[in-house]
């Protein structure tokens, strides 16, 4: 069963096997390496408030779309905004996977820290 949504695919499986036979799903190591945590550090949160009040008229939260293109260009696609005109767009959920493995790669960081720390206390 799939289900489209602003022009992505959601696909709704059962089982790690269902999974397999669909998707080509990349491990952790081809998302986890030394570059993802610069790579989110290099991300800049913004806040707006769109001038149109009829699209929203509270304040707004997340990234402009041609910035987070030059880091991460799969994240970015082009649609065509309220207005008629083409856009670029980010999928926000798209950005999780790289969280957690900056989180990750933060982690190991302050685990060696810690262990450095321990050692010279023992000294």
């Amino acid at each position: 069963m799939t289900d489209v949504h602003k022009g992505k695919t959601a696909i709704n499986l059962s089982s790690q096997k269902d999974i397999s036979s669909v998707l080509h799903v990349a491990t952790e190591g081809e998302i986890s390496n030394s570059t993802i945590l610069a790579k989110i550090l290099a991300l800049r949160p913004v806040s707006w408030r769109w001038k149109d009040k009829k699209v929203s008229s509270e304040k707004q939260y997340g990234f402009i779309a041609q910035e987070v293109e030059e880091i991460f260009p799969d994240m970015v696609s082009d649609g065509i905004w309220l207005d008629g005109k083409k856009h670029k767009f980010i999928t926000p959920t798209d950005l999780v996977p790289y969280l957690i493995s900056a989180i990750k790669e933060q982690q190991i960081q302050i685990d060696e820290l810690k262990r450095i720390i321990a050692e010279k206390k023992r000294k």
